[in-house]
């Protein structure tokens, strides 16, 4: 009788590996794919920059430098009421407009043919957009050095780029004596009225009475 030798157990099978394209690849950026990525960012920057050299209103203020600068760059003799308005307000409806608000409120045209100072003031102001700047005007007494009209408020602004520069036009009320020296105080405060700028124009002799 012939015994048989169990067959031996078959040796376990070595996992055969994925074929190559079953395999998860993992994607590198190629240096095309970088190229092209900064030089679209580098398009848009470039279009933004045109878009706020054309528009300076949309430029964010990047509140980088808050300030404002003012100078009383020249002081105009003997300028009516009525003549301030016709500089002031070139577009002839508009002048009509006031003009008839000045007759309605001095109850005559009286006031319009009254002389005063035309005083222009140059204002820079610097990270306030958005925030409101108001301009007053007083007149000192050169040689006392003390106020003898009160500031009044002559403007309101509120800057519409980060920086804004601009001048204004301000007509005073007649400062007669012309044997006495003169100078206009220009001043710019903030909402809170802080002072943030002043500046004051060079002394002039008041005005002829019989000129007035």
């Amino acid at each position: 009788m012939t015994v048989e030798a169990p067959p031996e157990p078959a040796a376990p099978r070595e996992r055969e590996a994925p074929p190559e394209s079953a395999k998860p690849r993992r994607l590198r950026p190629s240096k095309l794919t970088v190229a092209a990525v900064a030089g679209v960012i580098g398009l848009l920057s470039g279009g933004l920059g045109l878009v706020f050299d054309a528009f300076p209103t949309l430029r964010p203020d990047p509140r980088t430098d808050l300030g404002v600068d003012a100078e009383v760059i020249s002081v105009d003799r003997y300028v009516s009421r009525d003549d301030y308005l016709h500089r002031h307000l070139p577009d002839a409806k508009a002048y009509a407009a006031a003009r008839r608000r000045e007759v309605q409120m001095d109850g005559g045209t009286g006031a319009l043919a009254i002389h005063g100072e035309l005083v222009y003031v140059r204002l820079s102001l610097r990270g306030l957009k958005g925030r409101q700047v108001m301009l007053q005007m007083s007149v000192y007494d050169a040689k006392r050095q003390i106020r003898i009209q009160p500031a009044t408020i002559k403007g309101r602004w509120a800057g519409d780029a980060p920086t804004d520069s601009f001048l204004s036009e301000v007509w005073l009320p007649p400062i007669p004596d012309t044997h006495k020296t003169f100078f206009v105080r220009a001043e710019v405060r903030d909402s809170n009225g802080i002072l943030v700028a002043l500046a004051d124009s060079h002394p002039f002799a008041g005005l002829d009475p019989l000129k007035i």
